[in-house]
């Protein structure tokens, strides 16, 4: 124990129980779908908290690619590619109370027939505080600049309907569009706390990782306009999170639950469920001949929007994700139930499937 902090131990019972008390105060929420989201939260960590960069791994690289609603004409396109790293080497983390980790997120969308799109690039600056050997506490701040555009030639805006005849491109379109394209200065911020047991030995499953978090994007609340409408502004987005790994003891089985909470505006999105892995395959520590697999089937509900399928497949340091929406608003008149692909990769460092845990705090 260090620095006097009274440390209560962690109990798999305990951690079911919180999990499910949130679940079901979340779901009594009136929700509003949210357009543009990704629903594999795992492999999009600098857009779910800041506070992640280097909290479970030395390092990281993501990359997720979304196409939403694709039976409309024009669907929403969304590509996000993030790496972040422990800066503080090894050794000293042994020794020192705390590291320091820094990443880089990339993110990218273009949506309906304008184009409208958002390209962004952020920053994060983490640092992580030891509670105790099993315990972190990080904090970081994330500034970053974005560019937003679109094209209006393929538009056909309402005034240029004439009754009985149809649309004219003759008709002005009375819109006073100044600018397709600005940039701006962006700025979040979160805390994010882990939580990583060992396994008693490799094969008693009984490890228990948690991560939770809350976080702010766009504190500043950029300018958002590209009428020069000074009142329109990029709303502050407010996400807070839990997910963790719950090892069914002396098996090969694994729950992953999690659930995420968005809220910009009047716009929230929850997003709940599990994840069921099983260990296909365990790394083999001295001679290195066979290889750490797991397969992981997973049902999410994006409440009053989507049932959400997913598929993780895991060997040694990679990662593949797979999901797709199932769209339930009313939406899906339009979409004819058909909601978003999305695929996803990681490499992460160390093996997860390394010797006595996933990850460790060294």
């Amino acid at each position: 124990m260090k620095r006097g902090f009274k440390i209560i131990q962690i109990r798999n019972y305990r951690l079911f129980k919180i999990l499910m008390i949130l679940s079901v105060n979340f779901y009594t929420l009136k929700l509003i779908a949210q357009d543009i989201h990704f629903s594999q939260m795992s492999f999009t960590p600098i857009n779910l908290n800041p506070a992640l960069s280097g909290a479970n791994f030395n390092n990281q690289l993501t990359i997720a690619y979304k196409n939403q609603w694709r039976s409309i004409s024009s669907p929403y396109k969304t590509i996000y590619a993030s790496y972040d790293q422990r800066l503080t080497s090894p050794k000293k983390q042994l020794t020192s109370n705390g590291f320091w980790a820094m990443g880089l997120g990339l993110f990218s969308d273009k949506a309906g027939d304008s184009k409208m799109g958002t390209t962004s690039c952020n920053i994060n600056i983490a640092y992580h505080i030891k509670i105790e050997e099993k315990q972190t506490l990080g904090v970081a701040i994330q500034p970053g600049f974005a560019n937003r555009s679109m094209s209006i030639d393929n538009i056909k805006w309402g005034t240029q309907y004439e009754t009985g005849v149809g649309y004219n491109s003759s008709f002005s379109s009375n819109e006073n569009v100044s600018t397709k394209s600005f940039n701006f200065f962006d700025l979040g911020a979160g805390v994010v706390y882990t939580y990583k047991s060992n396994e008693r030995y490799i094969t008693a499953n009984d490890k228990v990782n948690i991560n939770m978090g809350v976080a702010t994007y766009h504190i500043n609340k950029p300018k958002y306009s590209f009428v020069n409408d000074p009142k329109e502004k990029l709303g502050r987005r407010y996400t807070a999170f839990f997910n963790g790994q719950f090892g069914v003891k002396n098996s090969n089985f694994t729950f992953l639950p999690g659930i995420y909470f968005n809220q910009q505006g009047k716009q929230r999105e929850v997003l709940t469920g599990t994840y069921f892995r099983y260990l296909l395959q365990g790394e083999s520590h001295y001679t290195g001949l066979l290889k750490g697999a797991a397969i992981s089937f997973g049902t999410f509900l994006r409440t009053k929007d989507a049932v959400v399928l997913k598929l993780l497949v895991e060997y040694q340091q990679y990662s593949f994700g797979f999901a797709y929406d199932i769209n339930t608003s009313n939406l899906n008149k339009a979409t004819q139930a058909k909601g978003g692909v999305e695929v996803a990769i990681r490499f992460a460092s160390p093996n997860p499937f390394g010797k006595g845990s996933a990850v460790k705090f060294y």
